[in-house]
């Protein structure tokens, strides 16, 4: 079967359908943007290339080798904002799905919406926390307890109950635990996992734009709040509040936020959609800005950093949908193919690279911040995470996906250019 894929801005698109706010979308029942796609491959390729490490420059080479470098290593740098581009995603593509099943349904199905996020999130969540405990004494590069040590047992535990009640990240912030490596990058999905158990009850009980909007402003307003609370208590523990829920909703807000104007102000954003190119600068002049300050994020008086940064990314989302270069690009078909398997390769990422430290660095006696450490990382890591998360896909991952989309109001992702 022969799937054409029609590549436009969202803005065109509005454009296209009547002023009635159930026409919002052409395809009201079909919601799928391959440069998103695309988009997640650009998030996830930051977490990784923070997780590998930093080339360092090098007197010897040429000078425009290591400037090359120097931009990797501000990749790098930035690489932790992958996860907040992962959040703003999230946030902007639930919200639009929920926004268009209480529009065709006259209502959200809290219970098929769970059902969707147990089968599509849980499986392979649940996999890599179990056989990441069962797994770190013999992979991880650094074991915070050894397997023959008094309180392995009393750790794996710990450990096994704060993940699978999604509280990981939680138990990381307030001091009660410090998962294995191999499992670190498990906080993000567990703080995901919080905010999607009350946002669309939220979006149930309260059904008026206004007080939807009004609520958003204020859990911005209280997140920035909260985060300086803990920026000042916890003036030496960035985990406190980097991981911790209410700290972080910034950029869950902000890709809701842009939901709700593509939804709601069709028009409004249909005219929004002819700067694409100023959204993509002014992302890109956000983002560079905070760079070149070298803010210290995590620093008491820089308690609206991460607020920058997620508007800069957010931005860049904007972007996605309205500027057309941005979108061909991100559109084509193997950056695009590379984001779909990005849940599966952010999940086992950390097992391969820290598989990678300890069997192959250690032996070498790299350390992090050589040429050579970061590229095996780099050069080794990547392709074996990507075989890993297909083999995984195609074996476990997609059997739970497919019965996902049996409670699917809305089709989504790939699978709605399928149904023509």
């Amino acid at each position: 079967m022969t799937v054409s894929i029609k590549i436009v801005p969202i803005s065109e698109e509005l454009s296209t359908a009547s002023n009635d706010q159930s026409s919002a979308s052409e395809h009201p029942h079909r919601f799928y943007y391959p440069q998103l796609d695309g988009l997640r491959s650009v998030a996830f390729l930051l977490v990784f290339a923070s997780h590998a490490g930093a080339f360092g420059t090098d007197p010897s080479l040429p000078n425009w080798l290591n400037q090359i470098l120097q931009v990797y290593g501000t990749v790098t740098w930035f690489g932790w904002s992958g996860v907040d581009l992962f959040f703003i995603l999230s946030s902007f593509l639930i919200t639009s799905l929920l926004l268009r099943e209480e529009r065709l349904r006259t209502g959200i199905d809290l219970g098929k919406f769970f059902m969707r996020r147990v089968l599509r999130i849980w499986p392979v969540y649940i996999l890599a926390t179990v056989a990441g405990l069962a797994s770190y004494p013999f992979i991880a590069e650094s074991v915070p307890v050894a397997i023959n040590a008094p309180g392995y047992f009393q750790f794996v535990t710990n450990n096994l109950l704060y993940g699978l009640t999604f509280t990981i990240n939680l138990a990381t912030a307030w001091g009660f635990s410090c998962p294995p490596a191999n499992i670190g990058p498990l906080w993000s999905i567990s703080m995901e996992e919080q905010f999607y158990i009350v946002w669309p009850c939220f979006m149930k009980l309260v059904k008026q734009p206004a007080a939807r909007v009004v609520t958003m402003i204020g859990l911005l307003a209280a997140t920035i709040a909260y985060r300086a609370h803990c920026m000042k208590h916890f003036p030496l523990n960035h985990v406190a509040y980097y991981q911790n829920t209410g700290a972080r909703l910034d950029g869950l807000i902000f890709g809701a936020a842009i939901a709700m104007v593509v939804w709601y102000c069709p028009r409004m954003f249909q005219a929004m959609g002819r700067c694409g190119a100023l959204w993509f600068i002014l992302s890109v002049a956000l983002l560079g800005v905070t760079r070149e300050q070298n803010l210290a994020l995590f620093a008491e008086h820089n308690r609206y950093a991460l607020t920058l940064i997620d508007a800069g990314l957010a931005l860049l989302l904007l972007s996605c949908l309205t500027f057309k270069p941005l979108i061909k690009l991100l559109s084509l078909p193997f950056i695009a193919s590379f984001g779909r398997l990005t849940y599966g390769m952010y999940v086992l990422h950390a097992f391969v690279l820290q598989a990678i430290f300890r069997y192959v660095m250690a032996p070498l006696n790299l350390k992090p911040g050589s040429n050579e450490f970061a590229s095996i990382a780099v050069c080794l890591g990547l392709p074996i995470t990507y075989i890993g998360a297909r083999i995984m896909w195609s074996l476990y991952e997609k059997r739970f996906y497919d019965l996902k989309n049996k409670f699917c109001n809305v089709a989504s992702g790939y699978d709605a250019q399928l149904q023509t």
